[in-house]
């Protein structure tokens, strides 16, 4: 485990957990024949694995506010709470507009005063890192502790775009290629709230045998259709 890459403030920095059953796990998820139960198996144990890195960084009996990006981000929840078990949960609902890019909020339970605690991030792919940066903007204006992101997957455009911000510290699992000319991570590993809940009516087509797409749809599946980024 160690960190890849860091803004040059020395402040803000990404980790990649190169644990051997990290890598492991994602390598299952990548696997376009990994079915929806054992993809959300996988995701929600990462998840768990991801978390004890952030323990290097925020105690687990800290009472974080942990901060799913709605849908795809709903996949680390389970393993993440495994660690901080105490933490309150309040979902972020972002969908990415496909024309512009741009994320937008649809709905948003975070409190107004974090009154200093720590904050755990969700999302599962950070491609453009959009989606992140809208939330971590919105988390910074209500004065909280520390901050982490944990991603499963990252793309150099979108750990730039995020740490960017000072104070914050991204866990991925793995750091992959950039992006395509739509947006989606290479290699990544297909459309992950796709993959987690099934695919919404807007959705991209099925992942194509031995090709990642990378991006992760952003609502529930029975919120409007979007994707984050």
């Amino acid at each position: 485990m160690e960190a890849e890459y860091s803004t040059g403030t020395g402040v803000s920095e990404l980790v990649v957990d190169s644990r051997d059953q990290v890598a492991t796990k994602l390598a299952i998820l990548r696997r376009p024949e990994t079915g929806q139960e054992e993809f959300r198996h996988y995701c929600a144990e990462i998840g768990r694995l991801l978390a004890q890195t952030a323990t290097e960084y925020v105690d687990s009996e800290a009472d974080p506010v942990i901060v799913p990006i709605l849908r795809a981000g709903l996949g680390l929840l389970p393993g993440v709470r495994r660690v901080f078990g105490s933490g309150q949960v309040c979902a972020a609902g972002i969908r990415r507009n496909e024309q512009t890019l741009v994320p937008e909020w649809y709905s948003d339970e975070l409190p107004g005063d974090f009154a200093g605690r720590p904050v755990i991030l969700l999302d599962p792919m950070c491609a453009t890192g959009g989606s992140l940066r809208t939330v971590l903007d919105r988390v910074r204006r209500g004065h909280p502790g520390p901050v982490m992101a944990i991603c499963l997957i990252a793309a150099p455009d979108g750990v730039r775009r995020v740490l960017d911000r000072p104070g914050t510290v991204m866990i991925a699992a793995a750091l992959d290629e950039g992006l395509d000319d739509n947006g989606y991570i290479v290699p990544g590993l297909g459309d992950a709230g796709d993959r987690l809940f099934g695919r919404e009516r807007s959705s991209q087509p099925p992942l194509p045998e031995g090709r990642g797409l990378g991006r992760s749809s952003s609502l529930p599946t029975q919120a409007p259709t979007g994707r984050d980024g």
